[in-house]
């Protein structure tokens, strides 16, 4: 099987509408009736069947019927998670953990089945995982350079670069609006919890965003529905979701053939890692949003030892 195929058509596809696809939506149905999780979860754990239907469709053209189903194939999707997209164990348990549910619901409850096959696959081992903890310098540059070669890259690239040059948390640079900008006097204002926070826009970072918002006025000049008041979007002009960046920095550290298992939010421990070996402990609860302010000018970012190459 060939591993490094199968990946780059499985990131390449939206759904693989294949032979769980019309059950996956039944069984939408039967959650939202029946369930006491939340919404976003219900949707997380669907979202984890349609990559199984996908996986599937790739590797298991052949199945015609979901009564085909083995638990070899849930075995090979788990080691698919675990080997080729860089999951977690905790992640691909969670994975495992939807689909077993899943096949729950269709031998039980709608008699599709005359036994679950997912019950003969055993979970991952998580309680010695223990996951990197920074990203060195040169990594982090040479995922920025692969980033600024993808397709609309300077996006991906901008929003790495806010996190390593900031410390914002994920969501903050999600949340951000055009207003929260301001170019000509290079600052960034971010609100948490009632409060503002104002960093500086480097040089760096100030040519990254100058390259982004010339291709996000594209965006809106192509798209007439387009939110453009959120600061990141999506090449159709929608806001950009924090799972589509994910997908983005994942498939960049591919590229780059950066081993271990990376996330944005190892970009963040890394500018506090750096950051750490600067300022004392109160600074830096300051600028991780750690304390109760009433109104910060966060100067001390202009010293980090993370984003000091040019």
């Amino acid at each position: 099987m060939d591993w490094n195929n199968i990946l780059n058509e499985y990131m390449s596809m939206s759904k693989g509408h294949f032979v769980l696809e019309n059950l996956i939506y039944s069984y939408k149905k039967y959650l939202l009736d029946n369930s006491k999780y939340k919404n976003g979860t219900i949707t997380e754990e669907l979202n984890y069947l349609h990559n199984f239907d996908k996986f599937l469709k790739l590797t298991y053209p052949e199945l015609n019927s979901v009564k085909q189903i083995k638990d070899t194939h849930i075995i090979a999707f788990r080691r698919f998670c675990s080997e080729c997209l860089k999951n977690r164990n905790k992640t691909t348990n969670k994975k495992i953990r939807a689909i077993k549910k899943f096949l729950d619901y269709l031998t039980l409850v709608r008699h599709k089945l005359e036994y679950n096959p997912a019950t003969k696959v055993p979970y991952l081992k998580t309680d010695k995982e223990k996951p990197p903890r920074y990203i060195s310098k040169d990594n982090l540059r040479l995922i920025l350079l692969t980033m600024e070669k993808m397709k609309f890259g300077i996006r991906d690239k901008c929003i790495t670069m806010l996190i390593a040059c900031l410390g914002l948390q994920v969501k903050e640079v999600f949340n951000l609006r055009i207003d929260d900008l301001e170019m000509k006097n290079k600052k960034i204002h971010i609100i948490r919890q009632g409060t503002t926070y104002t960093f500086p826009i480097n040089d760096n970072l100030y040519i990254c965003l100058k390259d982004y918002l010339s291709m996000r006025n594209d965006f809106i000049t192509n798209n007439y529905e387009s939110y453009n008041n959120y600061l990141f979007l999506s090449h159709t002009g929608k806001p950009y979701t924090p799972r589509a960046y994910q997908y983005k920095f994942k498939k960049a550290l591919e590229i780059a053939d950066i081993k271990g298992n990376y996330t944005p939010q190892n970009v963040r421990s890394s500018f506090a890692y750096y950051m750490a070996k600067k300022h004392d402990e109160d600074t830096m609860r300051k600028i991780l949003n750690q304390t109760k302010v009433s109104h910060f000018y966060i100067d001390e970012v202009n010293n980090n030892p993370l984003m000091s190459y040019k």
